[in-house]
């Protein structure tokens, strides 16, 4: 006869070996990762950012914060190798002049950067990585066939010393009032932004138009004032053997797109 209390135990003595076993793999798992934080800026126009996607470190707070109002940063958070991270709307860029600008590319200095992709692009619900690395359902990835032009790939940082990549977004003319951003400026179809205070210190996305409907979903290249700005990290298992601070600075750069 079978002695089922022996079995019992041995099931149970199993079970106790593999649960001790996922604690200490998930302890390991929680202590090897990266953390990844920058500071943003432009250079060459008169832009400013609007925040979107939420802080993976702080949920009260955006992405996107601003220092003072003087200087911008984001924390991208902390994640472990193998790791695929998307965030389809880290920001928002909005032009300000008087005439139209040119989104001419992106310098990424400091560490941590041969994981990092940057696009502008049309959708902020949409990822521009086509791949299934990021997500396995298509009506969540944002490509060139969703509409012309609509994606523009400025840092793809596995390509080493090639990783500026050679995508640019013409910003239309924008109207010098840091509270509205514009899907055709021509048209005068202003989409409001909210101030945020004291710890964000900058323009939030609202939704809403001047009429009060929920709008600026998508920018067009050529005509928005605007465009969003996906940054994905793409992290290959082994990366980390340790936690590590990766720091350093985006910059991104503008030229006029007419004779002035």
């Amino acid at each position: 006869m079978v002695n089922k209390k022996k079995i019992y135990k041995g099931v149970l003595g199993l079970l106790a070996v593999l649960v001790v076993l996922s604690v200490i793999n998930a302890t390991q798992f929680a202590r090897v990762g990266a953390a990844y934080s920058y500071t943003v800026s432009n250079m060459g126009a008169d832009v400013h950012f609007i925040t979107c996607d939420g802080n993976p470190v702080d949920n009260t707070k955006p992405l996107l914060v601003s220092s003072a109002n003087a200087s911008y940063s984001i924390s991208l958070g902390t994640w472990c190798p193998g790791t695929n991270k998307t965030f389809t709307a880290a920001f928002g860029i909005v032009n300000e002049e008087d005439y139209p600008i040119t989104l001419v590319g992106v310098n990424v200095e400091g560490t941590g950067i041969v994981n990092m992709h940057i696009f502008a692009h049309s959708n902020k619900g949409k990822t521009c990585t086509i791949d299934k690395i990021v997500t396995d359902d298509a009506s969540k990835r944002e490509t060139n066939a969703d509409a012309a032009n609509q994606i523009a790939a400025l840092w793809n940082g596995t390509l080493g010393a090639s990783a500026k990549a050679s995508g640019t977004w013409v910003l239309g003319a924008g109207d010098d009032n840091g509270a509205t951003y514009d899907d055709n400026p021509a048209a005068g179809n202003n989409y409001n932004a909210t101030w945020q205070g004291a710890g964000i210190n900058a323009w939030k996305y609202d939704k809403v138009d001047d009429w009060g409907m929920s709008a600026g979903q998508t920018a067009t290249n050529g005509t928005s004032d605007y465009v969003w700005i996906e940054i994905c990290l793409q992290i290959p298992p082994g990366t980390v053997s340790s936690e590590t601070a990766y720091t350093g600075t985006i910059s991104f750069m503008f030229e006029a797109s007419t004779e002035l």
